[in-house]
Formats: C-alpha cells, sequence, structure tokens
C-alpha cells in the first residue's frame, strides 16, 4: 500500500501538495480533461452520463476520482480561463515559453533534482526534503496538512513501519486521489467527501473570495522523482474542478545529456512562484490586506522575461485585472447570487474587465458560449457573442471573409495566458431576423420550393464568395494565391435571413463557428474529431483541410449531389 501525505490550502494558502510512493503508478494518472475542439463538444457529456446515484451534482459534477473523464467546457470551465495564473504554467509547461530563466530558478531546479537524487529510507524524509526546499527556494507561501502533523519519531517509526503507523498517526490510508468532491454541510461550511481543504478550516460557502473567484489554488503531485502541477478551483457550491497544468516532470539532472530538460523544469518552476505569489497578493487585495505586500524580486525578474518571450499573452494585464479590491469581489458575490441558484462562475476576462458588461451565458449544450455587451474603446457599445477557443482564433481569415459579407463583424480578438483566444464577434440575433440553417430548415418555416431553391443557392453562393477571397502573402516561402477553408460546414454553424429592400426574396448568409478555419492545403483538422459527424471521405485529425471538404460538406445539407 502507498505511502501518502496530502499537504492542502485553505483560502490563505494556495499550494497543495501530494506526496505519492515512487513505487504506484505515475503522478499523471489522475486527470481531468475538459477541452476539446468545437464539433465534438454536441457529444453527451461522459461525466454526467456515468454519474451514480440520484443526487443534484448528478447534471453538473466535473471530476471522478482516479479516472480520465473528459467533459465540456460548459459543464467544468477549463482551468486556463478560471484563472490567468494557471495559464501561465501551462505555457511554461508546454514550450510555449523559450529563452532565458532567472539564474534563480535555474538554481531551484538543479537543488531540487539533486535532493530528489538521494536514496531515502522512506518517503517521510523525501517529503521533508521537499518541504525543506520550498521552505528555501519559494518562502512565503504557506503549506498546511489536513491530517495531524507528526513528530520526528513518529516518522522515524514509519519508516520502518509505515503500515502499522499510518493509521496511528492520522495518515489518510489507500486514497486514490487528491481529487476533490465538495458538498455543503447544515452549517454551511464546505465538507470535502474525499480530502479535507484545509487543516481543520473548512471553507464556508458564502465566503466572498470563494463565491467571486472561485478560490483557485494549486495542486502539487510528488511521486518519487517526479512532479506535476494541477489547477484547482471552485465551480459552484458543492463541485471543485481539478486539471493538470503541466505533465509529469522528471526531476532528475540530465544537463548532460539534454540541456532543454533542466531549462524547462527551472521554467515551470519560475511560473509556479510567480503564479503562487500572485495568488496569494489576489487573496489578500480581496480582504483588504495587501497594503504591504510586494512581489520578489525574482519573481518581478520572472514574469518581465515571460512577457518579453511571449508578448501576446499579455500576462501583466490580466495578472492585474484578476486582483479584486474587497468591493469589487464583494459585488461580483453579489451579482451571482444566492444557493441554490447561484450563476456558475464566469471566465475571468469577462468578470475582471469593463469592456464587456450584461454578460449571459447562453443554453447551448456543451458549448462555453456567452452574449455581452462590447464597450468599444471611443464610447460606442455592441451586442456580441463571446466564446473561448482552445487554438488561437483565425483572425485572418474572419478579417478577409467579414469584408466580403460572409462573416459577422469581428470586434475583440485576444489571447490569453494558457493558449487560449477570447474572441468577441456581431451577435446576429433572432430579433434582426437571423437565424441557423438547421433551425431554418427544421423549424415551422414552409418552403415553396423557389424559395428552397433560392436558399441554397444564397449558401452555395456564399461559399464561393468566402471560398474567391485570395490572401496576401506574409512570406516568401507562401503561394501568392492562398485561399481560405471553413473546416467545419454544417447547418449550425450556416446564419441566414431573408433580404430586405431592392434584394427581397433573396437571402443573406454568414458562416459563424470559424475556430478550424485556416489556408488551403496549409492548416490541418484538429484531433478529436467527432464521431457523430459524416465527414468528407478521409477527413481526421492531422489531415490537411481543401475547399473541397467544405463543398462537401455544403451538398450534404442539401441532400444532391451537385457539383460547385
Amino acid at each position: 500500500m502507498p505511502d501518502r501525505m496530502h499537504v492542502a490550502s485553505g483560502l490563505s494558502s494556495i499550494i497543495m501538495l501530494e506526496f505519492v510512493n515512487h513505487t504506484a503508478q505515475s503522478a499523471g494518472n489522475k486527470r481531468l480533461r475538459t477541452d476539446g475542439p468545437p464539433s465534438d463538444f454536441n457529444q453527451p457529456s461522459v461525466a454526467r452520463a456515468r454519474v451514480p446515484g440520484p443526487t443534484p451534482l448528478v447534471r453538473q459534477i466535473s471530476f471522478i476520482a482516479g479516472q480520465e473523464w473528459a467533459v465540456d467546457p460548459a459543464t467544468a470551465m477549463p482551468a486556463g480561463l478560471a484563472s490567468p495564473e494557471f495559464g501561465l504554467i501551462k505555457d511554461a509547461a508546454h514550450g510555449r515559453l523559450v529563452g532565458r530563466v532567472p539564474p534563480y530558478f535555474v538554481e531551484a531546479a538543479e537543488a531540487l533534482c539533486a535532493q530528489m537524487a538521494l536514496i531515502y529510507d522512506c518517503q517521510f524524509q523525501r517529503q521533508e526534503a521537499v518541504m525543506r526546499w520550498f521552505s528555501e527556494y519559494l518562502p512565503g507561501l504557506e503549506l498546511k496538512l489536513p491530517q495531524q502533523r507528526v513528530s520526528s519519531s513518529d516518522r522515524q517509526s514509519n519508516c520502518s513501519n509505515s503500515q502499522s503507523s499510518a493509521s496511528s498517526t492520522n495518515e489518510p490510508v489507500n486514497h486514490d486521489s487528491y481529487c476533490i468532491i465538495a458538498d455543503v454541510d447544515k452549517n454551511g461550511r464546505y465538507v470535502i467527501l474525499m480530502d479535507s481543504f484545509g487543516n481543520g478550516d473548512d471553507i464556508r460557502a458564502d465566503d466572498v473570495v470563494v463565491i467571486a473567484t472561485g478560490a483557485p489554488a494549486l495542486g502539487i503531485t510528488v511521486a518519487g522523482p517526479h512532479l506535476a502541477i494541477n489547477g484547482m478551483f471552485f465551480k459552484e457550491n458543492s463541485v471543485v474542478v481539478a486539471e493538470p497544468l503541466t505533465d509529469t516532470l522528471a526531476l532528475i539532472d540530465l544537463t548532460l545529456r539534454e540541456e532543454a530538460q533542466m531549462m524547462r523544469l527551472a521554467r515551470v518552476l519560475a511560473a509556479l512562484d510567480v503564479a503562487a505569489w500572485n495568488l496569494k497578493l489576489r487573496y489578500l487585495r480581496a480582504t483588504g490586506q495587501d497594503h504591504f505586500v510586494r512581489a520578489k524580486a525574482h519573481c518581478k525578474e520572472a514574469l518581465q522575461l515571460f512577457e518579453e518571450q511571449a508578448p501576446d499573452r499579455l500576462y501583466g494585464k490580466w495578472l492585474a485585472a484578476v486582483r479584486l479590491s474587497q468591493g469589487t469581489a464583494e459585488n461580483v458575490a453579489r451579482q451571482r447570487g444566492p444557493p441554490p441558484h447561484r450563476k456558475a462562475l464566469l471566465p475571468y476576462p469577462l468578470q475582471s474587465t469593463l469592456e464587456f458588461s450584461a454578460v449571459q451565458q447562453l443554453d447551448i449544450e456543451g458549448k462555453l458560449i456567452f452574449s455581452a455587451t462590447y464597450h468599444k474603446p471611443g464610447g460606442a457599445a455592441f451586442p456580441v457573442l463571446v466564446k473561448f477557443t482552445p487554438r488561437p482564433y483565425p483572425k485572418q481569415v474572419h478579417e478577409a471573409w467579414q469584408e466580403a459579407g460572409v462573416a459577422p463583424e469581428l470586434h475583440f480578438c485576444e489571447s490569453l495566458p494558457g493558449g487560449f483566444c477570447m474572441v468577441a464577434m456581431q451577435h446576429l440575433q433572432q430579433a434582426d431576423g437571423w437565424q441557423t440553417l438547421e433551425r431554418c430548415l427544421t423549424g415551422e418555416l414552409q418552403f415553396q420550393q423557389d424559395e428552397r431553391n433560392a436558399l441554397t443557392a444564397a449558401t452555395r453562393t456564399a461559399l464561393q464568395r468566402a471560398h474567391a477571397v485570395i490572401f496576401c502573402k506574409s512570406s516568401s516561402t507562401e503561394q501568392p494565391t492562398q485561399k481560405a477553408v471553413h473546416g467545419d460546414v454544417r447547418e449550425q454553424n450556416i446564419m441566414v435571413r431573408r433580404s430586405e429592400g431592392e434584394h427581397a426574396g433573396g437571402w443573406e448568409v454568414k458562416f459563424v463557428d470559424l475556430d478550424w478555419s485556416g489556408i488551403a492545403g496549409v492548416s490541418w483538422y484538429p484531433p478529436g474529431m467527432s464521431k457523430l459527424i459524416e465527414w468528407p471521405k478521409g477527413v481526421r485529425g492531422g489531415e490537411l483541410m481543401e475547399q473541397s471538404h467544405d463543398e462537401f460538406m455544403l451538398n450534404e445539407i442539401w441532400g444532391d449531389p451537385m457539383r460547385f
């Protein structure tokens, strides 16, 4: 039976450590995957479909202990959208940040690897070595144990007889996950069903910081000489989401074989320190206690380097934006309302900026889409749809098709820490006559044959116009006549409305959901494509996208073999 020790955090501390005996399975075998491509989101949520028991959590549960569960973003918001600190760590771990790392963190990585290279008589000695490393290189961050601390003599006895002493010292045994599934007791306090979230200091369900921010925290798993970092936050009153931010990192000095491995570890540790310190500043500011708190010098240096290496991520902007004042935090908590009908936690860009107001999540199965009012610099305001894409948004394609009249107006497009992109575009509303082609064909509208022919011709003409747009070369290696492809031409991604005025009797057509769009013959389909959709022959993840694929999909809608 593996020995485990859990170090958890309450509101005043933002790191939870889990130590797993190296004889156990990989530290990375307990994962929550919450993201996926747009066309995969229409599948039923696996987690919701298989949660046992007729409880209120069945429809909304976001994590099952010890299993790989994939849930859609509407069920559990991706961790990268809950906190920019999580996104910073993901960027450091997955190669989006490259370049120099402050010497302080190179030294810290070397020291951690040196500690993990030693042979220990028992897991407790390894735990103490890691805790000493934290105290030396990441000071100022409070760590708590969910169980009673034991004395040195108790730890020594555990080395010789870990199984018997574990029960006598209140060490948790046979726990397969640090996973959190919480409920609320009659006193309104969080009761974690799997572990304690703090050392007896249960988090109150009505705590302003919990309600306003989701109380993001970092969970660190140490399994032998391996480390993994996870992002954790309260989704709502009774559900905590845990999601991996890194893969499993080897705490082994491979400098002579692969220098990049040590630099990657140093970069992740730097991001961990910056993220943890900023989370602490957030909590202190939300409770009015940040007057004399200043970031550490090496944290400032690391953040400055990260901003230089990835200027499009705007780390400084978003880390500052989420530090809500005490009054703002109370206002955000008030707007979410009381349980049991408390509104869902919003992605941080929508609740920490003045550019968006009147935000409402739309009830679209499996998708994280919002309606809002966008306040453009200069005073103009527009009704918009806001979405978050897990890959860089094809802004060039959208703007070119917008100019051609076959895509809605794009108002806002900005990369976020962690790789997500925030997009706000013109809201094509039903009140203005717009509806999806899917609803148009399956709704109550009765089409005469000539009207159907006109709508068919209008959609074909719109696709031809989109495909005819030529993109200028951005490098000498690109072809001069590059053209774009949509990649997901289905009824729900085509908006139509009847024309008025001199074009009365015709149809206006605009393509939406351009997340996959790219250059024909250059861009490729993403992984995880839905198996429920009849794609063109040979189309699968990694395949190059071609304009003929769009034409095939549109022909399938109309059920005829007509060629373009």
